[in-house]
């Protein structure tokens, strides 16, 4: 499918959905959800230079130290999961892999803390995310549970997902964001994300279960 298989955000269609999503002027909300080294904040600070953008990373291996001290970041040594708690980060060599899902046997464990979106939100008293991107290696959906009210009160208005492999290994399936909306009550329609932006999806469809990568995104408009 068009999209598929493209793990460049300059012209997979990523950062093309930004652009298009996000007010161009006033001061948008940003989260980054997954954020590794933090590519994606540094994308999103040229582009937006006066956005708030909350940066999520619980590997110690992997946080951005390199963005402390920037203007309008707020890094947050957290994992993103349907509810708080203590839980395993997992590592495999490649810190850009870690996940919170057991993918397979060996590796490197790490006792994180996490939290939910929904708590982030109450927390923070963010009244608007304007964009929110989630690369969490194969926990997404949790993640998309754990913001269910902000979804449905449209706190959250667009919220980009990564889809792939990775799903697979933690037992998921894509299938599963369209029952969360339902019976969440959560107003978002589903879109695929590519090179030009968005394209809708109108209803499921069983094509779209292939595990191959990819970026998905739940938006308001």
């Amino acid at each position: 499918m068009i999209g598929d298989g493209n793990w460049c955000m300059e012209s997979n269609g990523e950062l093309e959905c930004l652009k298009q999503l996000v007010p161009a002027s006033g001061p948008a909300v940003l989260f980054d959800v997954g954020a590794n080294a933090g590519s994606w904040t540094t994308n999103a600070v040229k582009m937006f230079p006066d956005a708030s953008i909350y940066t999520f990373e619980p590997a110690e291996v992997s946080f951005p130290w390199r963005l402390q001290g920037t203007k309008n970041i707020t890094l947050l040594p957290f994992g993103i999961d349907a509810s708080p708690g203590l839980r395993v980060l997992h590592f495999w060599g490649n810190s850009e892999l870690s996940s919170l899902v057991q993918r397979s046997p060996g590796g490197v464990d790490e006792t994180v803390i996490c939290t939910s979106l929904d708590w982030i939100v109450k927390r923070f008293r963010i009244a608007r995310v304007d964009y929110c991107k989630v690369d969490t290696e194969g926990n997404e959906l949790p993640a998309i549970i754990g913001a269910a009210e902000s979804l449905r009160t449209g706190v959250i208005r667009h919220l980009q997902f990564e889809y792939g492999g990775t799903w697979s290994d933690a037992g998921l399936r894509l299938k599963q964001v369209w029952d969360v909306l339902a019976q969440q009550g959560i107003p978002h329609r589903v879109y695929k994300v590519v090179p030009d932006g968005r394209m809708p999806t109108h209803e499921w469809r069983d094509e779209y279960e292939s595990y191959q990568y990819s970026n998905w995104l739940l938006s308001l408009e």
